[in-house]
């Protein structure tokens, strides 16, 4: 007959076997978080690494495009439990997670980075709750130049003599040097306007001690 100390050790012993195995279970793997890149894989990278429950995503855009923090959308993954039966997104909104995009070795936070900007990836990082079975991640990159339409970053370069009929977009807050060239003798015949943030705020250009254009016939 066993007697009761050793009863209560192997029931004990027992348990914690089953809860180790179930939070075995809960652990995520690469298998659990899937990546879809649009518009397609040739306009960036995205790697992925996971601690615990936290995935952290490198975001490298390819040459001659850049990413908002709100262009990345992860969704909560479900288990329908069935054999052979993939799992699948859930369409509620409310099960979108959000996450952090951070850039730099002091990982300063980042609203947006582009393949013209140091350094040219981030990273973005989200926690999946214990409860959820994976995450489906959606990236979707920009052109910084699509046609006529030139987007400005805090490190694009315009060059000495800015071409002044194009149509430029600020999608970043920069100083004065990125946009100086601006003024010259040459009247401004083009577009220049500034694109809203994921905040709702507008980007700021900083440092100004003259006017953006010396003559302007274009539209801001």
């Amino acid at each position: 007959m066993i007697d009761m100390k050793n009863y209560i050790r192997i029931l004990t012993m027992i348990t914690a076997l089953m809860f180790g195995a179930v939070s075995g279970a809960w652990a995520l793997t690469n298998d659990d978080i899937e990546i879809e890149v649009k518009p397609s894989a040739s306009t960036g990278n995205i790697s992925k690494s996971i601690s615990g429950q936290e995935v952290t995503l490198t975001v490298t855009p390819a040459t001659g495009y850049f990413i908002r923090a709100s262009d990345i959308v992860v969704e909560k993954l479900v288990d329908p439990g069935k054999a052979n039966a993939p799992k699948r997104r859930t369409p509620d909104f409310t099960d979108v997670i959000t996450g952090k995009m951070y850039s730099g070795s002091g990982r300063a936070d980042e609203d947006i980075i582009s393949s013209v900007k140091y350094p040219e990836s981030a990273e973005y990082v989200f926690t999946v709750p214990a409860d959820y079975d994976g995450a489906y991640v959606t990236a979707t990159f920009h052109l910084l130049s699509e046609g006529e339409i030139i987007r400005i970053t805090a490190s694009t370069d315009l060059g000495e003599t800015p071409d002044m009929t194009k149509h430029y977009v600020l999608v970043d807050d920069v100083s004065a040097s990125v946009l100086e060239n601006f003024y010259s003798e040459t009247a401004f015949t083009g577009i220049f306007e500034g694109e809203a943030k994921a905040d709702g705020t507008f980007p700021k250009i900083t440092g100004l001690s003259t006017p953006l254009f010396n003559t302007l016939t274009g539209t801001v």
